[in-house]
């Protein structure tokens, strides 16, 4: 416990005891297809639905956000969909910011895909055309400078 004594009676008011959560840190358990997940959902459906409401409640209540550390399904997020009083249900979305193998385009190269020769030839193209445009917007200047002073 936390002693006092040193503290000036003006701060002891405001001090409030702090509680200490350890972090959530579930079994992760990984899903390949969504029929999976449904078929595990099915089987356990109780646990889901016996689950605390709130976290004031218990400590192991289950958010959208402890859900989705607890059971990965590559392309997917659970959510929670609320409606009305005590009436949730567990819905799978399409994650778009994740990258899963599928979405990956195969023409496409990837920067692993180039050896040194192939990147340097690469930054030197670019590096003429930042050139290029760079004489461009000068001589765009020049010639706005000289209207101006017409």
């Amino acid at each position: 416990m936390t002693s006092f004594k040193n503290i000036p009676v003006k701060f002891k008011s405001v001090i409030l005891p702090i509680t200490i959560k350890e972090p959530y840190k579930p079994d992760l358990q990984t899903f390949d297809t969504t029929d999976e997940f449904t078929a595990y959902f099915r089987a356990n459906e109780d646990m889901f639905k016996e689950a605390p409401k709130s976290e004031e409640d218990n400590p192991k209540f289950l958010s959208a956000n402890k859900l989705n550390r607890a059971y990965k399904i590559p392309g997917y997020r659970i959510r929670i969909i609320n409606k009305g009083k005590d009436n949730e249900e567990l819905t799978l979305v399409k994650d778009y910011y994740s990258r899963t193998s599928d979405d990956t385009n195969t023409n496409e190269k990837s920067l692993n895909d180039y050896n040194a020769n192939e990147l340097v030839e690469r930054m030197n193209r670019m590096d003429e055309t930042i050139q290029q445009l760079v004489d461009q917007i000068n001589n765009i200047e020049e010639f706005l400078l000289h209207l101006k002073h017409r």
